[in-house]
């Protein structure tokens, strides 16, 4: 916590701050010692509603991958497809990469601030607090470069997507809120919102290590394996990736009504046949 502290800030103000957590410290306890309701077949049906978005998504994909080429000038490729196969003229120019530029210049020049806002007269001095607290997380978390890195995505397809999690990993095992920018490629909604917050399902798919998932979940080593690889669209790339040795890990935030009629966000990572 030092490395946040602001020298115009009373140290003792910052263990006054207000839990941000919505779970008690009771019902917490509760769902940790509740007992698992995801197996087999709960995952057999996630991977049916994966393949669903997946094609529903299909044509996006396609898109976000030929832009690239675009953006990298092979777009010739492409366009033969849809118009004269024999041509064989390949004339380049870089407006489009100086376009680009120009406007990752002004996104760059914008770089937003947080600022917190009280929601009522008795909220003024904790707003004021985390204004001053949460540039420092995001600075010490090289927040910039993750922006810049989005802004560069979303000029080229029009779309970029942010993942604010908690890197339990950090800080020598501490933890610590982590932003960072993720590759719409790898996340999957229910085809048809207008709204990502309206999908009953989302699913974000990444690569890991089988050794290093094996080592960290030595309870699920033999249910582990490398998976449908193929589960995201590629980009073109001139180097030989091989995933022989990887596993598909997928994050999967899904919402059920409880007994008490309130709709509730879950999360289950998996990988394989494994809950992890």
């Amino acid at each position: 916590m030092d490395k946040y502290i602001n020298e115009n800030i009373p140290k003792e103000a910052y263990r006054q701050l207000p839990v941000l957590d919505n779970l008690k410290v009771g019902e917490a306890k509760a769902q940790i010692s509740a007992k698992k309701v995801i197996g087999i077949e709960e995952i057999s049906k996630a991977y049916g509603l994966l393949n669903k978005y997946r094609d529903g998504k299909a044509l996006l994909d396609k898109r976000i991958t030929e832009e690239e080429e675009w953006w990298k000038i092979r777009h010739w490729d492409y366009l033969r497809q849809h118009k004269n196969p024999k041509d064989t003229a390949q004339p380049t120019s870089a407006w489009t990469f100086n376009a680009i530029m120009n406007k990752h210049a002004d996104a760059m020049d914008n770089f937003p601030e947080p600022t917190c806002l009280p929601r009522e007269a008795s909220d003024e001095q904790s707003a004021k607090m985390l204004t001053d607290i949460l540039p420092v997380i995001l600075e010490y978390g090289d927040f910039e470069k993750v922006y810049s890195d989005n802004a560069w995505y979303k000029i080229k397809h029009g779309i970029s997507c942010f993942g604010v999690l908690w890197d339990s990993s950090a800080e020598n095992g501490l933890g610590e809120i982590k932003v960072s920018d993720v590759d719409v490629l790898n996340l999957f909604w229910e085809p048809g919102i207008r709204n990502i917050q309206d999908s009953e399902n989302v699913f974000l798919i990444s690569l890991k290590s089988t050794e290093q998932l094996k080592a960290e979940y030595p309870e699920c080593a033999d249910k582990l394996g490398a998976g449908d690889i193929a589960l995201t669209a590629k980009y073109v790339s001139e180097e030989n990736v091989d995933t022989s040795d990887k596993s598909v890990v997928i994050d999967w935030y899904y919402r059920k009504k409880g007994d008490d009629g309130k709709t509730i966000l879950h999360y289950c990572k998996f990988s394989g046949n494994a809950v992890l």
